[in-house]
């Protein structure tokens, strides 16, 4: 099972909309005072020690916002599932941005201007062993709204197959050119869901994704690293509009087939 919990940020009114491609704020912009979030007492659902140091350590505010938001969503989270959790660790960063987490625990967060998200499950004791399937996710939140450049990208993360297939979501108010930032949300969860498998960087035509107007997405992998010799993988994806409408959320488990065995999470949002 896997359950989303999103946290509003402020949003500080020096800053602008960002994406992907703009140029981060200097550390001159408004500053909060994030040790008020610090994790004070036992089964607190703020921040560890350790997390506000790292957050202090980054850059910029939007870095630090989201950074704070997604853990804090994390930790409020673990109280949602079936058998509520805690980490009494911190959780920081592993290689490739993907938090550091217990093995009772997976996890994927993503960002957005005013948006922290975290897509949550908890791991059963019998499918950490390696003689079944096993499977990981990924989340992301992206604006809906195309931005100047939105068409200009379509070329660099869409195969010519998503290219000739946008326009399918026009019945249900998207636009083909919001379409690709949904496919793009995607990809981007496909990544962080695959990435504990392949642990190398997975380029934007290595799968294809196609959503349906029924929330759901059929995604097939292209991967060019061979891994799919060494057992096949089963993927699962699910989006939808939230916040009013201003943002994509999506969110994909892929499972890796061992001993004939397949195991799809399914996610709830």
């Amino acid at each position: 099972m896997g359950h989303v919990l999103g946290l509003r940020l402020p949003l500080p009114s020096s800053s602008s909309a960002t994406n992907h491609h703009d140029t981060p704020h200097s550390s001159d912009d408004t500053e909060l005072d994030l040790s008020l979030l610090v994790d004070g007492k036992k089964e607190s659902d703020l921040l560890h020690p350790k997390e506000l140091q790292l957050a202090l350590e980054m850059s910029n505010i939007e870095a630090r916002l989201a950074f704070v938001g997604g853990r804090l969503a994390l930790r409020r989270n673990l109280r949602s599932l079936p058998r509520p959790a805690s980490i009494e660790q911190a959780v920081l960063r592993e290689e490739g941005g993907a938090p550091s987490l217990p093995p009772h625990v997976q996890a994927s967060i993503s960002h957005k201007k005013d948006l922290a998200v975290c897509l949550l499950r908890g791991v059963r004791e019998e499918e950490e062993g390696e003689k079944i399937a096993s499977s990981h996710i990924g989340v992301d939140v992206e604006v809906c709204e195309p931005r100047t450049r939105t068409s200009s990208i379509a070329t660099r993360v869409l195969t010519l197959k998503e290219r000739n297939g946008l326009g399918a979501l026009k019945s249900v108010g998207i636009s083909a050119e919001s379409e690709i930032l949904l496919r793009f949300s995607f990809k981007e969860s496909v990544y962080k869901a695959i990435h504990p498998f392949v642990r190398r960087y997975v380029a934007f035509h290595e799968a294809e994704v196609t959503p349906r107007v029924d929330g759901t997405c059929a995604i097939v992998l292209l991967l060019t690293g061979g891994e799919e010799e060494e057992g096949g993988f089963e993927v699962k994806g699910e989006w939808r509009r939230v916040e009013g409408g201003r943002f994509f959320l999506t969110a994909v488990a892929v499972t890796k087939v061992r001993e004939g065995r397949v195991g799809l999470v399914h996610l709830k949002f």
